[in-house]
C-alpha cells in the first residue's frame, strides 16, 4: 500500500474524468456546429435570394441596381463555442521503482482503443524525452526564424 500512488492515481483519475467530459461535450458541440454551420448558410442563401429580387424589383420600376442604403445586412448567428479541457493535466515525478510508468500507462489504456477505432490520441513521453524535443525546437526556431512557429512539444512535428 503506497501512499504517494494513490495519490498519484487520484490526480489520473481528476485528467481522466475532465477527459471523459471534454469528449462528451465535443460530441454535443460537434452536432451544434454542424446545425449552425446549415443555419448560416440557410440565411446567406436566403440573404442573397432577398438581395437578387430587391436588385429585379429596382431595374423593373428604373432605378439604378447599386447597392443602396436600404439594403439590409447579413446578420449570422455566432458560433458554438467550442470546449475546452479543464484541466492541464498532471505531472508524475519520483524516485526510480515507484511505479510512475506503471500508472500512466494504465491511465493511457484507461482512455480508450487505438486512434484507428475511434480512441483519442495519447502520447506518454518521460521528461527527457519531452526536454530534449522542446530544446531541439527552440533551437530550430533560432536557426530558421519565426516563419517556422514553435508549438507545444506534444504535438506532432
Amino acid at each position: 500500500d503506497d501512499a504517494t500512488q494513490r495519490g498519484a492515481a487520484a490526480e489520473l483519475d481528476a485528467v481522466w474524468q475532465a477527459a471523459r467530459a471534454q469528449s462528451e461535450a465535443l460530441g454535443a458541440w460537434r452536432r451544434s456546429h454542424a446545425a449552425w454551420e446549415a443555419d448560416c448558410a440557410r440565411l446567406t442563401l436566403e440573404h442573397e435570394r432577398r438581395r437578387e429580387a430587391q436588385r429585379h424589383r429596382a431595374e423593373g420600376k428604373g432605378e439604378e441596381a447599386s447597392a443602396s442604403a436600404e439594403e439590409e445586412a447579413l446578420v449570422l448567428p455566432c458560433a458554438p463555442v467550442k470546449p475546452r479541457l479543464t484541466t492541464q493535466g498532471c505531472y508524475l515525478w519520483g524516485d526510480v521503482g515507484r511505479g510512475k510508468t506503471l500508472l500512466m500507462d494504465l491511465f493511457a489504456l484507461s482512455l480508450g482503443g487505438p486512434v484507428d477505432l475511434g480512441g483519442p490520441v495519447v502520447r506518454r513521453r518521460h521528461f527527457h524525452d519531452l526536454m530534449y524535443t522542446i530544446h531541439r525546437r527552440i533551437n530550430e526556431e533560432r536557426r530558421f526564424g519565426s516563419s517556422m512557429g514553435v508549438r507545444g512539444a506534444g504535438t506532432p512535428s
